[in-house]
């Protein structure tokens, strides 16, 4: 093997290092995408309602919060 495939081997092992000692911050950041997604769904329903999308945003956030804590 030639020394640039070495480093690029060298690199990629530190790469799956630091992303196993991040994992859960990636997949908290993941989740947060999915959970974002489906409550962007709603939001347009709202705002093709007539209603702004910081309305929207607060009656879906305020209504997943009260079925959830309710």
């Amino acid at each position: 093997m030639s020394m640039g495939r070495w480093i690029g081997l060298l690199a990629l092992g530190i790469s799956l290092y630091v992303l196993w000692q991040i994992r859960s911050i990636v997949l908290t950041f993941f989740a947060a995408i999915v959970f974002a997604t489906g409550l962007n769904r709603w939001v347009r329903r709202f705002q093709r309602s007539g209603a702004n999308r910081g309305v929207a945003i607060t009656l879906v956030v305020g209504f997943w919060l009260w079925r959830r804590l309710g």
